[in-house]
């Protein structure tokens, strides 16, 4: 038990002080939802507009354009996405 309750502090340790910035996208049919968290908070977020003709380079483009441009760029750690698309 002693051990259980040992690992469970050292644990929860490493987690506090991992540095985490994670970008979250959401891509639904009309709109793609962007989200940006500092460990569990959030933020930032950030709306564009779901288009069939746009290329995967103008999306990359303009994701590249949006995480330069408010300085988060160097500090994202991973990312998630989800689709409905």
């Amino acid at each position: 038990m002693l051990l259980i309750f040992l690992c469970y502090i050292f644990i929860g340790r490493v987690n506090v002080e991992r540095k985490i910035m994670l970008l979250v996208a959401d891509i639904g049919n009309t709109t793609i939802t962007l989200g940006l968290y500092d460990n569990e908070i959030l933020v930032d977020n950030w709306k564009m507009t779901s288009d069939k003709n746009r290329s995967e380079d103008e999306y990359g483009i303009l994701l590249r354009n949006i995480l330069s441009y408010s300085g988060y760029a160097p500090k994202i750690t991973g990312a998630i996405i989800s689709s409905v698309v």
